[in-house]
C-alpha cells in the first residue's frame, strides 16, 4: 500500500483492505503481514464474524491457529475503536477537549483564553490541546505574540479544518479525525513556544489577581 492510503486511512481500514487481498487467512498471517496487535487483530476480526464479513472456517488446534474466510466485501463502517498511541475516548461526549472543540467551531478565530473561558478548561489544557491541533493542521496561527510592541499582547488563531462535531483526539504521532475515520501526521511544531508561554503568562496573572 502506498505511504498515502497509510496516512489517510485508520488501522482497521487498512487492515479489512489486506483481508480483501487475503480472503483466506489466519490470525498469525494477519499480525505478521499488517502492523496490528494480537488483541486489536482479534478485536476486528470479531467485529467483522459480527457484521458477517468474515466467517471462521477451521477451529484452533494446538499451536495452529483458527483460519478464516472472506465471505462480504460491502462497504463497512468503522468506529474509532483503540489505536496505537490514543487514548480510547469513544463514547464520552462532554470531555474537556470536547468542550474545546466545540468552542472553537463556534468562534472560529480566538485566543487561548477564549477557548479556556468558553469551555471551562485550565488555560494550559487549552493550550496542549490547540497547540496539538495546530501541528496537524486543524488551526493556523494567525497572529503571533509582540510583547516588545504591545505588552497585553495575545496568540490569535483560526480553525481552518472543521470537519464535524465530535473532536479530534490526540495520539503520539497524530490527530485522529472521528468524523472522517482519519489520521492527521503532526508537521512542524509552528508558534508552540508561543503559545505555552502565553498560557503560564495568563496563568500567572490570574493567580495575582485571586
Amino acid at each position: 500500500m502506498s505511504n498515502h492510503n497509510k496516512n489517510n486511512k485508520s488501522q482497521r481500514q487498512l487492515t479489512w483492505e489486506w483481508i480483501k487481498n487475503h480472503p483466506n487467512f489466519t490470525k498469525k498471517q494477519l499480525t505478521n503481514d499488517v502492523n496490528i496487535t494480537s488483541s486489536a487483530a482479534n478485536s476486528l476480526i470479531k467485529f467483522l464474524i459480527d457484521h458477517k464479513r468474515l466467517k471462521q472456517k477451521t477451529k484452533r488446534r494446538g499451536c495452529i491457529g483458527a483460519k478464516y474466510k472472506l465471505i462480504n466485501t460491502d462497504y463497512i463502517q468503522f468506529g474509532s475503536g483503540s489505536r496505537k498511541g490514543c487514548r480510547n475516548t469513544k463514547g464520552k461526549r462532554n470531555t474537556a477537549k470536547q468542550r474545546c472543540w466545540t468552542t472553537m467551531r463556534v468562534l472560529h478565530a480566538f485566543t487561548i483564553g477564549d477557548v479556556a473561558a468558553g469551555a471551562e478548561v485550565a488555560l494550559c489544557t487549552a493550550s496542549t490541546y490547540i497547540r496539538k491541533l495546530t501541528q496537524a493542521n486543524f488551526v493556523r496561527c494567525i497572529q503571533g505574540v509582540d510583547k516588545v510592541n504591545d505588552k497585553n499582547s495575545v496568540a490569535r488563531f483560526r480553525l481552518i479544518h472543521n470537519s464535524g462535531p465530535l473532536y479530534p483526539i490526540v495520539c503520539d504521532d497524530s490527530i485522529y479525525d472521528q468524523n472522517l475515520d482519519k489520521r492527521h501526521e503532526y508537521q512542524a511544531t509552528v508558534s508552540a513556544k508561543s503559545i505555552n508561554k502565553n498560557a503560564k503568562e495568563k496563568s500567572y496573572e490570574h493567580q495575582k489577581l485571586a
